[in-house]
């Protein structure tokens, strides 16, 4: 053991380049004087086959076994029970065995308990949720484990989100395995309700795959799309981010022909998620995931209070591309847009009534200059007012004509009112993004499916829903005291006549605008999240695109890892 660990040493068939934990596992047998811990007595010590048996399941926590070099341990293993059977002990190969196992279980280990990266180093500045900490075990323990096996057991992952999307893996590689789905053909016109195609019994087979159809209908002939195949197609759209129409077009049959290698694939990216949060099951918090533009309010695993969410605008294309020209030229054309809202946990801890909105600089000089220059009266038709440093302008009196956006020194405050950008209510909660939830007047983003729409704030589909689930614990203060402020019908009917001196003074423009502050007798934690597919309520499993291109990184970490990791790069040539 002591010459596999002499770095010099080209005697042996596994090169010491491509092992990962080489040096720390070179230290730590030096320290236990290059005493093996598998390879004692391979043939009757059960250890060594605990950890292949643990390595060849990874695949079902979408983990390759490759990336613990399962197929050249197991050749090593048969190679040497080769020699054994000649009365001869291989001991180089009994030495590399041993190498290979610890760096297996090693790696292997810390993957499942901490994931493959740590994703706030895969995508600086834009994950800045909570990780588990890498540093809370030594990078030895499994090694010193009594019982290699019940170690291994103790550390799989436990949650309810993880097993559930690992049950569905398993069930995709079984379908894997049976061939998969049929590709469909592209189709020239859509299919309606009543309407009659050759393809209906090709779309039946791929929805009696996925199991959106049942297994009744498996001998089913469908000339007509009847009400049976339209529900089918209603539930792949619902658990696919589609619009639940029921229309057969080709958005439908583009995500039906996903190969199934890539959902398995998508799967596997976001087991890899599972691991690195740290935020229970069970406690009471939102979750807003922005790949699903939806907003969860869960406490003890029920969903409280569940709605459609807008979220910022996918980057430019090429955006780190255009980042590094811009940090070279500092020029303000070279600057290449980022709306994404990034993924991030606070909590919330008040609302805001009839909110103002501060205009950020850059949608001031972007988007509004250019309408202020078109239409004399847009900021009053929008309750604009300007400010130059402090001081409140006429807008009337400047010349708009002369500023152009990079040299535009003033700033725009919207009032409170029915065309607020952020409606009627805010919800705060501290970040270094200046981000936050909020109403809005534009309620038509809500009906689409990918509602990547604003500059980074979220938009809440039922703001008032969760203003009132938020001041459940406020004493003397209830969600008729809310609608009332913001000029809308109270439910308790004894307090109709405050509203109706609140709607005179509305009218008088006496309190129109005027913003009050709420706080929360009881927080709430918020988590925004980017998950791309996961197991809903209801034991579906749910896809969605990957509009902010997160899956790609981690896509691009495990087939680095994979290249790095190849046999040839691993074995010497004899």
């Amino acid at each position: 053991m002591k010459s596999r660990f002499d770095a010099g040493s080209d005697s042996f068939r596994v090169c010491h380049n491509n092992i990962p934990n080489f040096d720390s596992l070179a230290f730590y047998y030096e320290k236990n004087n290059f005493e093996p811990i598998w390879a004692k007595d391979l043939t009757s010590s059960e250890s060594a086959f605990t950890i292949l048996k643990y390595i060849k399941e990874a695949k079902y926590h979408g983990l390759n076994p490759e990336f613990y070099k399962y197929s050249l341990t197991t050749g090593l293993i048969n190679d040497f029970y080769y020699s054994m059977q000649k009365s001869k002990i291989d001991y180089k190969t009994l030495a590399d065995i041993e190498m290979l196992l610890s760096d297996a279980v090693i790696g292997y280990s810390s993957d499942i308990q901490y994931g493959m990266v740590n994703p706030q180093k895969l995508d600086t500045g834009g994950y800045t949720l909570p990780v588990k900490n890498r540093n809370a075990t030594s990078l030895f323990e499994p090694l010193k484990a009594e019982n290699i096996g019940e170690y291994l057991a103790k550390i799989q992952p436990k949650t309810n989100r993880y097993i559930s999307l690992q049950n569905h893996l398993k069930e995709y590689y079984e379908i894997e395995k049976k061939g998969g789905w049929e590709k469909i053909p592209n189709i020239t016109k859509s299919i309606t309700k009543g309407d009659t195609s050759k393809l209906l019994d090709k779309i039946a087979k791929r929805l009696l795959v996925s199991k959106e159809l049942d297994e009744k209908n498996a001998n089913n002939k469908f000339s007509v799309y009847d009400s049976s195949l339209i529900k089918a197609v209603m539930k792949f759209q619902e658990r696919n981010g589609l619009l639940p129409t029921g229309i057969i077009d080709n958005n439908l049959v583009l995500k039906m022909n996903i190969p199934i290698s890539d959902r398995i694939s998508q799967i596997t990216y976001n087991l890899e998620r599972c691991r690195w949060l740290d935020y229970s099951d069970t406690a009471r918090y939102i979750q807003n995931n922005l790949a699903a533009f939806e907003f969860k309010l869960i406490e003890n695993k029920e969903v409280k209070l569940k709605m459609k969410i807008c979220c910022g605008m996918k980057r430019e294309r090429d955006y780190d591309k255009k980042l590094v020209v811009f940090r070279k030229s500092h020029r303000r054309e070279d600057e290449p847009k980022n709306h994404e809202t990034p993924t991030m946990t606070s909590v919330v801890e008040y609302l805001i009534l009839n909110p103002k909105w501060n205009v950020p600089g850059r949608i001031a000089q972007d988007e509004m200059l250019w309408q202020i220059k078109k239409d004399s009266n847009y900021l009053a038709k929008r309750n604009y007012k300007v400010y130059l440093k402090d001081s409140l302008m006429d807008p009337s009196k400047i010349n708009w004509k002369q500023y152009r956006p990079e040299h535009m020194p003033f700033k725009f405050v919207q009032d409170a009112g029915d065309d607020n950008s952020l409606g009627k209510i805010k919800f705060m909660f501290n970040n270094r993004f200046n981000i936050y939830m909020h109403d809005t007047p534009n309620k038509k983003a809500f009906l689409y499916a990918n509602r990547a729409v604003s500059h980074g704030c979220m938009r809440l589909e039922k703001p008032l829903e969760l203003a009132e689930y938020l001041i459940k614990d406020n004493r003397n203060y209830t969600i008729d005291d809310i609608l009332i402020e913001i000029g809308q019908t109270p439910k308790d009917k004894t307090k109709l006549n405050r509203y109706r001196i609140r709607q005179e003074q509305f009218k008088n423009n006496k309190s129109m605008r005027t913003t009050s502050t709420v706080m929360l007798k009881k927080k709430i934690r918020l988590f925004v999240n980017y998950i791309t597919c996961w197991v809903d309520e209801s034991n579906v499993l749910q896809f969605r695109d990957d509009v902010y291109e997160k899956d790609k990184l981690i896509k691009d970490v495990f087939n680095k890892r994979l290249n790095f990791y190849k046999y040839d790069k691993v074995v010497r040539r004899k």
